[in-house]
């Protein structure tokens, strides 16, 4: 008998009966209802997978338009590309999107077919979407929008002629963009609002702002008034807003965008606090989301080394708060000296009591994930590093204090430090240097390093009457560097002498300024006058210099460039890097550029002029041509040009045309102009390969010499026109046989 006893449990049925399930019954019960809940639940799960993968697939579909669009965009406004017919000379100019694998390239053409250029989009999953681009469809594309967005405007609280929004008060105000639509066809509006980078005082549209907020509204057949509110107002404060709108028809084709006045949202201002703190949240406010006041951080600072990576701070007896994720904030006051004696200043008393410098002898080693704000003075006779790895470093302009300490308001706006008659040329004397509290300010008896990194955020931006003073200076950033009438200098040491070399480098991806706001001291850039002291331009973008005083020093350009109204002392070089060009501009109350000192254009460095080179400079270019000989001549310049940069040969002339001076790669042209050439048989013109010229002819009738007329020109000395200027004063020679 088995040893499993099967019996019935007596259970009463809806039809009076009672019936019963045996133990084998409920196990093979179970097993069928497992079978059928793992189906339904197989099918759920792969259900949701499916859901998760088309959630996936959604938003990289989105991610990958946006990425497509910011691409078109980022080819719209680079110069290069404003003109369709000059596109297949610049392809290897396009700029790449951030943290993708990007290329543009020509497909191959053969008979009817038309040349594309592709961009090549990649994401993390290795999901390809390629976007083609024709200039000559483009070129041949007739249809015109019909739309036009007008009346674009940003209102505060519902008023157009408010240029600020105070959201310090006791309420909020509201900013709303405006907008209407004029034309036919159906149509949508691509409305954006725009943030300026945090720390930029005069940003510039459209290079120092980023998108903060894109919508689309569907406004039907009726041209209609549009808004669109811009909410969060204290994630923007201190920063200015841009409101812009895009009208696209019923074919999806996008009209112009149209650009709003810019606002500033003007926050509690941070400057004159007492302590530094992380901001967490990255609203430019110290609030509860911020690193507190703690003395750990301050020490850490000034007499340490302060990493995002392993520092922390006490929150509570138990807690603690890391700053990652975070930025740095050092306002005028924090503890510190406001009397002291160094090797850079002496007897220094600042006068205020709320005013102190960070004063150390101990290296300073700040690595802060996100930005470096910093509002204050380090005076160190140490090594000085501020660096970033997602985020910008700004040194900022100080603000006017009360005797509470607190910042002077007009209007709800910090009123700014008047300078006076104040000039960096008058403090930076013989010894220490006089004390001035206009701006922020790092000087170091050893180097300074500002690393600024993070593609879109890592720029280095340095506001008026800013100064940054070590024995060697390195400025480095993924983004734009940007310097507003400010100085950096190279400190005289102990030791230095005329063997020895100092530099200043200014590294970046993108462009390199140094710009002016009107009325404000020059900038001012001056070497070591122990040392050889040189500062350089590096980056393969632009670089633009304004109202500038190079003194003491050397300038070396790696990138194109344009000055406006500098000047470079006497025995001072400003070197030009081959194949770079430099355009010479003057200033618009008409200041030229001063170059007393050197110019050297080396082998093929380019000179243009924005107006011409009596506007545009105090000095002009010169070519020389000194006798030597009979129709034999050597040529000098006055700009460093190395006039043996082509091979020695002799060609024959063709009257009135400029033609190569020696042969392969070759720099000067030579032309002669013969009035009458009825007795010439032939005229040669011979390039020893160093900087001698020889003329030599063959006449008809060798009795009757010929009167010619020789001009030598420089191929990259160039007009506003790209063409070349004649520099070299046409020389009468004689021709006989």
């Amino acid at each position: 008998m088995s040893w499993v006893h099967t019996k019935r449990k007596k259970v009463k049925t809806e039809y009076g009966q009672y019936s019963g399930m045996t133990l084998i019954e409920v196990i093979v019960a179970i097993v069928l209802m497992t079978i059928l809940v793992m189906g339904i639940l197989t099918a759920l799960t792969n259900q949701i997978t499916l859901l998760s993968r088309s959630k996936d697939i959604t938003i990289t579909s989105f991610s990958n338009q946006s990425e497509v669009e910011e691409a078109i965009e980022n080819i719209k406004i680079n110069s290069k590309f404003s003109n369709l017919s000059t596109w297949k000379n610049t392809i290897n100019d396009y700029s790449t999107i951030s943290n993708r694998n990007d290329s543009i390239a020509t497909e191959g053409k053969t008979g009817n077919e038309v040349e594309l250029y592709k961009m090549q989009l990649v994401d993390s999953k290795g999901k390809t979407t390629r976007v083609y681009l024709s200039p000559s469809l483009a070129s041949d594309e007739n249809y015109m929008i019909a739309l036009e967005a007008k009346e674009v405007d940003i209102l505060v609280d519902n008023d157009s002629t408010k240029t600020v929004a105070l959201i310090t008060g006791s309420s909020t105000p509201t900013v709303t963009g405006r907008y209407t639509i004029e034309g036919s066809n159906y149509y949508a509006s691509v409305c954006k609002w725009y943030a300026s980078i945090p720390g930029v005082i005069n940003p510039q549209w459209p290079h120092d702002y980023e998108q903060i907020l894109r919508k689309v509204q569907e406004t039907g057949l009726e041209p209609t008034y549009g808004t669109v509110d811009l909410q969060n107002l204290t994630d923007y404060a201190n920063r200015y807003v841009i409101f812009t709108v895009q009208p696209a028809d019923g074919n999806g084709i996008r009209g112009a965008e149209v650009v709003s006045k810019s606002i500033l949202i003007q926050g509690v201002e941070w400057k004159d606090g007492n302590f530094p703190w992380a901001d967490k949240n990255g609203n430019f406010i110290f609030d509860g989301f911020a690193v507190d006041k703690d003395a750990q951080l301050q020490y850490s600072m000034i007499n340490g080394g302060l990493d995002y990576k392993n520092f922390e701070v006490n929150i509570s007896d138990v807690e603690k708060m890391d700053i990652k994720n975070s930025s740095l904030f050092i306002p005028r006051a924090i503890d510190g000296q406001n009397i002291y004696s160094n090797n850079i200043y002496l007897n220094v008393n600042t006068g205020n009591d709320y005013e102190k410098d960070i004063v150390t002898t101990n290296p300073i080693d700040w690595k802060i994930e996100n930005g470096i704000h910093f509002a204050n003075k380090i005076i160190s006779d140490n090594q000085v590093s501020l660096k970033t790895d997602n985020g910008q470093i700004v040194m900022y302009r100080f603000v006017e204090l009360d005797t509470d300490g607190k910042a002077v308001l007009d209007s709800g706006i910090p009123r700014l430090k008047n300078p006076g008659s104040f000039n960096f040329e008058d403090i930076y004397v013989a010894g220490p240097r006089i004390y001035q509290n206009l701006g922020s300010e790092i000087s170091s008896l050893n180097n300074i390093y500002l690393g600024a990194y993070g593609t879109g955020k890592g720029f280095i931006y340095l506001q008026p009457f800013s100064s940054i003073n070590g024995a060697n200076i390195l400025l480095e950033a993924e983004e734009p560097i940007t310097i507003y009438n400010s100085a950096m200098t190279l400190q005289p040491l102990v030791g230095d002498n005329s063997s020895m070399n100092r530099e200043i480098t200014l590294n970046s991806i993108k462009d390199i300024s140094i710009r002016s706001i009107t009325g404000l001291t020059p900038n001012y850039i001056k070497g070591n006058t122990l040392t050889k002291s040189t500062i350089i331009f590096n980056t393969n973008q632009n670089i633009s210099v304004e109202n500038t005083i190079f003194k003491d020093i050397d300038v070396s350009l790696l990138g194109n460039s344009i000055f406006r109204g500098v000047s470079w002392s006497e025995n001072r070089m400003l070197s030009v890097k081959d194949g770079v060009v430099l355009t010479l501009a003057k200033l618009s109350d008409g200041t030229k550029v001063n170059n007393i000192g050197n110019l050297n254009l080396g082998n093929t460095g380019t000179v243009k002029f924005a107006n011409s080179m009596n506007e545009d400079l105090e000095n002009p270019l010169e070519l020389t041509l000194i006798d030597i000989g009979t129709n034999q001549m050597n040529i000098t310049s006055n700009y460093g040009r190395n006039i043996g940069y082509a091979d020695a040969s002799t060609s024959s002339f063709v009257n009135g045309v400029f033609q190569n001076i020696g042969s392969g790669n070759t720099n000067l042209e030579y032309k002669i102009d013969i009035t009458d050439v009825s007795n010439v048989k032939d005229i040669q013109v011979s390039f020893d390969g160093s900087q001698t010229l020889t003329v030599t002819g063959t006449l008809n009738n060798p009795t009757i010499p010929v009167s010619a007329t020789l001009t030598v020109r420089d191929k990259y000395i160039k007009d506003k026109n790209n063409m070349p200027v004649e520099i070299a004063i046409p020389k009468p020679i004689t021709i006989t046989n």
